[in-house]
């Protein structure tokens, strides 16, 4: 059975239904679908500071941006915040440069990471955790920690959906699906923000930097900043339009505060550097 519905994944036109879907969400007509869309996944209107009569269509909805005062960022300087809106699907310590999915299979982080600039070496030990974005949260992602931005690197995949329940048919899901990472220089080491692809994701943008976004079927590439690139605790690094997933790499210890299954928001405190 496993087998059969691989099968029907696989052999799915997924880019193709993705750029429909992302043409269709982008007509003025979609915005009559914004209502059903709220009432159907459950969406918080009340950190946005727009009427949903005021979005001209259903993706400007997708990618609606929050008032932050909702959202209030860690206080604590060596507190990690938490990048997204979403469901923690695991976390842990990175041991000889691997990572679990969310099935509790190992993966390599140079496999996530896509092979691709001066960086992604460098995540042999140290944290991770994965965070899973439905159609409901807020969709803008944000910097765990301040840092200086070292680079940024697109690498094609798939665009399977990244629910929970797909990990069963795909082990590796994170790695075959098409991502942006963005590499910091934080004050206690390297951070690596992974953004996943998925179906109905046209694209993932970088509030930084507009020659890298996800777009289908491309060659990997990575952008190496010479000039100073600074961003804060809680800034926007960039969004998906609709829902996808997180994984946040660091070369360092973290001590988490939230286990796995639990929804967090943007800005709360995930966990902790300074715990020896």
């Amino acid at each position: 059975m496993y087998k059969l519905k691989r099968f029907f994944w696989k052999a799915l036109p997924l880019f193709f239904i993705s750029k429909i879907m992302g043409a269709l969400a982008r007509r003025k007509v979609s915005r009559y679908f914004i209502k059903p869309y709220v009432k159907y996944f459950g969406v918080d209107l009340r950190p946005i500071p727009k009427k949903i009569t005021d979005f001209p269509n259903l993706h400007s909805f997708f990618i609606r941006e929050i008032d932050l005062k909702h959202r209030p960022v860690a206080a604590k300087e060596t507190e990690l915040c938490s990048p997204v809106d979403g469901i923690i699907l695991n976390q842990g310590l990175l041991e000889r440069g691997t990572l679990l999915s969310a099935k509790g299979q190992h993966y390599f982080c140079q496999e996530l990471l896509g092979s691709i600039g001066p960086h992604y070496k460098s995540f042999e030990q140290g944290s991770y955790i994965t965070l899973y974005l439905s159609p409901r949260d807020y969709h803008r992602i944000h910097a765990p920690l301040a840092g200086k931005v070292l680079a940024s690197a697109y690498l094609p995949g798939y665009l399977y959906p990244v629910r929970p329940g797909l990990y069963k048919l795909f082990s590796k899901l994170l790695i075959e699906n098409e991502r942006v990472v963005t590499y910091f220089e934080t004050r206690y080491g390297l951070m690596a923000l992974v953004k996943v692809g998925a179906l109905n994701v046209g694209s993932i943008q970088l509030s930084y930097e507009q020659r890298i976004s996800c777009q289908s079927r491309l060659q990997k590439s990575c952008s190496v900043y010479k000039k100073e690139l600074y961003l804060n605790k809680g800034e926007e690094v960039g969004y998906f339009e609709l829902g996808s997933t997180v994984v946040a790499l660091f070369n360092f210890k973290v001590a988490w505060f939230k286990l796995s299954g639990e929804q967090v928001l943007m800005g709360e405190a995930l966990g902790d550097v300074d715990f020896l």
